[in-house]
């Protein structure tokens, strides 16, 4: 098993439709520059759609509705989808982990793991803000490092021989129901901050919120 450097990622982004490992990467004049999504023997990923749990599907951010942009406040989950489409042969895995930017800005990346050979479809995860900050997520940001890695021999049943669906590839559709059994607010920040207006004896009012939650925060 080797992993997958940068000139047999971009060779393959730019190789041809059917035979690319990714589609939907879009590479800046000069593939090896700061600006690239790959890097030396990694890809970054993009923001593509944003579900939010809590609503109904036809709501903004519902499973029939998504956003492409949402401010995420403290404690709050959104369900997020990769801009790219993975298409991996039989003798190619990946492995998804949050970069850098991303994961020391609070941004709690809770599934984005192990892809096995065979996958066709977009990545999936929820993310959770864990800062004393909002985090914007907005489609086109960079969300998820990808690498991949190149078996010496192809498994004997893919994750498409596993998971047949005719012309239906990918990953079971996002339902809302899926999505709502998310917390919208992961810490319950807000009700935590309710509790400590109350053990103070503070009327709670829309007014004060912030500033308890920040105060929450730190705790």
């Amino acid at each position: 098993m080797s992993l997958l450097r940068d000139h047999d990622l971009i060779a393959n982004i730019i190789g041809k439709p059917g035979s690319r490992y990714i589609e939907g990467i879009e590479l800046p004049a000069d593939p090896y520059s700061k600006d690239s999504p790959v890097q030396g023997a990694s890809v970054d990923l993009h923001i593509g759609r944003i579900y939010l749990p809590g609503r109904k599907e036809n709501d903004d951010g519902g499973a029939l509705n998504p956003r492409s942009d949402h401010v995420l406040k403290t404690g709050e989950t959104a369900v997020v989808t990769t801009r790219e489409t993975l298409h991996l042969p039989d003798t190619v895995a990946a492995f998804g982990f949050p970069p850098s930017r991303v994961s020391f800005r609070g941004l709690l990346m809770t599934n984005p793991g192990h892809v096995d050979p065979g996958y066709e479809g977009v990545m999936r995860f929820t993310v959770i803000n864990m800062a004393r900050e909002v985090y914007s997520l907005r489609s086109g940001d960079r969300i998820v490092t990808l690498l991949l890695f190149k078996l010496e021999t192809a498994v004997d049943a893919d994750w498409k021989k596993r998971n047949p669906g005719g012309e239906e590839k990918g990953p079971s559709p996002i339902s809302q129901a899926n999505i709502n059994r998310l917390s919208k607010d992961f810490v319950e920040m807000e009700n935590r901050a309710k509790k400590i207006a109350r053990r103070q004896g503070v009327k709670w009012s829309v007014g004060i919120s912030l500033g308890v939650t920040v105060f929450v925060a730190i705790l």
